[in-house]
């Protein structure tokens, strides 16, 4: 009786494999290009130019805000 069961379970995975491998056929790929927006530390503006440079474009940031960061720390 097991023996049935699983053959019957194997036949319902075949057909269920070739028939996602039918729709997946159909299925259209194409590459899409996305426009994206630029992100704010992508133009360099707002850390130097050497660390923007050297691949870091959010070195110095957040400068304005280094004495509030430092009272809010304790630092």
């Amino acid at each position: 009786m097991p023996c049935r069961r699983l053959k019957a379970f194997r036949t319902i995975l075949v057909v269920a494999l070739q028939d996602l491998a039918s729709q997946a056929e159909q299925i259209d790929l194409a590459v899409r290009r996305c426009s994206c927006n630029p992100l704010p530390f992508d133009s360099g503006t707002g850390g130097s130019a050497e660390a923007a440079a050297a691949g870091e474009p959010w070195v110095g940031l957040f400068s304005q805000d280094e004495p509030l960061i430092s009272d809010q720390c304790g630092l």
